[in-house]
């Protein structure tokens, strides 16, 4: 093989081992050629993350480290489209072992009693190119009320890695703990929950 030929494939497998030669920006924002179908999250590549006020110092940040959710996408009418999400509620994860055990039992989030809780969709309305709102009933602690999300959506395409038609996006809102029968401490503790979402759902 010719010393270039050599080069050009060594070039190859390490910038593309490293990534540079996967081309970014291909997905679509263009709703209406997007496939229709059922998706499912990605585990590997979601992350639900909220922030709540610290005594007017700081805000403690946390995570689920387990969830599932399902979308039923309709790009003629994506505001019929239906996502439902599930939490793993004794998942919580602070990076606090001591606190996440107080956090799980009776006083507060009760995870024997309530594993789960549960987003189901109500109605979706497009805002922009690129952008909605999703609102739903969260189920969490044994109470049901109403939550609304700011989304973004960061488009659709091919994965590159998986080879698996990927729906991306970003998701903001907020809920009152107290709403939910976990107000205590407030509001020393803030009572708003600020959420934090970003997934991906692969076509199934």
């Amino acid at each position: 093989m010719p010393v270039r030929a050599r080069v050009m494939l060594v070039a190859l497998l390490v910038f593309g081992g490293c990534g540079y030669l996967l081309p970014h920006g291909h997905q679509t924002t263009d709703v209406a050629s997007l496939p229709q179908g059922a998706y499912r999250l990605d585990p590997d590549h979601a992350t639900i993350l909220f922030k709540i006020d610290h005594l007017g110092f700081s805000k403690l940040v946390g995570r689920f480290d387990r969830f599932d959710a399902t979308l039923d996408f309709d790009p003629e009418a994506p505001e019929a489209s239906m996502l439902v999400v599930t939490i793993d509620v004794a998942s919580i994860d602070f990076g606090l072992p001591a606190f996440e055990r107080d956090l799980r039992g009776p006083s507060w989030l009760d995870a024997e009693r309530y594993p789960e809780a549960r987003f189901e969709s109500t109605g979706i309305t497009i805002t922009g190119a690129d952008t909605g709102t999703v609102t739903g009933d969260l189920t969490l602690h044994g109470v049901t009320a109403p939550v609304t999300l700011d989304v973004t959506f960061n488009g659709g395409g091919s994965n590159l890695l998986t080879g698996a038609y990927t729906l991306g996006f970003a998701a903001q809102g907020s809920v009152l703990r107290s709403t939910f029968g976990l107000g205590a401490l407030a509001p020393a503790i803030g009572d708003e929950v600020v959420l934090e979402v970003h997934a991906e759902f692969a076509r199934t």
